[in-house]
């Protein structure tokens, strides 16, 4: 069991979260349907109101230009929807700005009502010129458009009053959340303080394997991986080759007269050369081909699925980089060379029979005058 004081703190502080999380996720729960349904209902009313408006003048327009009395009952039925929206409006939102538009639109409904009742009236009569002059008349047509500005000026009202409460629904939501985040605060700073020391302890074991691994699998100046990595590697992509029937070549880089410039330039120009030319293999080759440090100034290079023929193109593409850019040091260039043998194989060999015969090819290359390819 823990003995840490603040682990003890942290387990209060989780659980009086916890409470306090899943009210709160209720309570958002309950305050957003609710107000999903408001919105639906107040956005249906608007949307309602400016469609039954225009469908009640369309009704008057018709009957008098077809004398068909029918669209009077098609009138009557978009005056009752809009006197029901209306009222469920004024239910839903009770405030003074909604209450004056919601008076407002009730007048001007009764004055178009009432001046479409004079026109259905002379239509039932036959008296079809004298609808005409009413329906484009300056009184019903400035009723209607009062009627419609004034349905427009209510949806927009209802319209700013859904984003106010949207707005005050967010802001007691976000309250909720801070104080529950503040709460988590209290939680995480406990288990922060409790846990603290055991959280460095792995991270600093963590980093020192990292570091060991690392180390252990590649070359300190170059950066490359090293002769270990390299021949776990190159066995298991030669058993790969002999399961795919595929082809795998190897290759082993030299530089030339290195010795004698380390004797004449110094180590530390012969580390920078190496360094150049480790970036120089790296630039040449794919991604899925593997460079390594051997040891002192020879590198190798897996090259999986690779036949012979390509394998020297390869090389002789590497080869080629390293005369065309070669080191600077200390802003002069030095003319360096690399030798490189090749060696493939198709299927599987041993791993050391393969490294012998691109070692061969190597010391071949190096008799033949250095600075070029041969491939067993």
């Amino acid at each position: 069991m823990p003995r840490d004081p603040w682990f003890w703190v942290a387990a209060l502080s989780s659980t009086l979260l916890l409470f306090i999380l899943v009210w709160s996720l209720l309570y958002s729960f309950s305050v957003v349907d609710a107000f999903a349904e408001e919105k639906l209902a107040l956005e249906q009313a608007s949307g309602g109101l400016l469609y039954h408006i225009k469908r009640r003048e369309m009704a008057v327009q018709l009957a008098v230009a077809t004398g068909d009395l029918r669209w009077q009952d098609r009138h009557r039925h978009s005056q009752q929807q809009l006197t029901a929206l209306t009222g469920r409006v004024a239910g839903l939102v009770d405030t003074p700005a909604v209450a004056e538009r919601v008076a407002a639109l009730e007048g001007y409904v009764a004055t178009t009502r009432d001046l479409a009742r004079q026109a259905f009236h002379h239509v039932s009569r036959g008296e079809l010129k004298t609808a005409n002059d009413l329906v484009k008349g300056w009184t019903y047509l400035k009723a209607e458009l009062d009627l419609e500005e004034t349905a427009q000026a209510l949806t927009d009202t209802l319209r700013h009053e859904v984003r106010a409460r949207a707005t005050l629904e967010r802001a007691t939501i976000a309250s909720v959340l801070v104080l529950a985040m503040m709460l988590i605060a209290v939680a995480v700073s406990s288990f922060a303080v409790a846990i603290r020391g055991w959280l460095a302890r792995q991270q600093r074991r963590q980093e020192r394997e990292a570091r060991h691994r690392y180390l252990s699998y590649h070359d300190p100046l170059t950066g490359l991986p090293n002769r270990r990595y390299f021949k776990e590697c190159f066995g298991g992509a030669l058993a790969l080759a002999r399961r795919h029937h595929h082809d795998t070549a190897v290759m082993m880089v030299d530089v030339d007269h290195f010795k004698q410039l380390n004797d004449t330039q110094g180590h530390a120009v012969g580390d920078q050369v190496l360094v150049h030319l480790a970036a120089a293999l790296q630039e040449d080759l794919r991604q899925s081909d593997l460079p390594a440090r051997l040891g002192g100034e020879e590198f190798g290079i897996l090259l999986p699925e690779t036949g012979r023929q390509e394998a020297v193109k390869i090389a002789e593409r590497v080869r080629q980089r390293v005369v065309e850019c070669p080191p600077r040091v200390q802003g002069i260039r030095l003319p360096v060379t690399v030798s490189i043998g090749v060696a493939a194989v198709h299927g599987h060999v041993d791993p050391e029979v393969l490294l012998e015969r691109a070692d061969r090819a190597l010391y071949r290359a190096k008799e033949q005058g250095r600075n070029r390819v041969v491939c067993h």
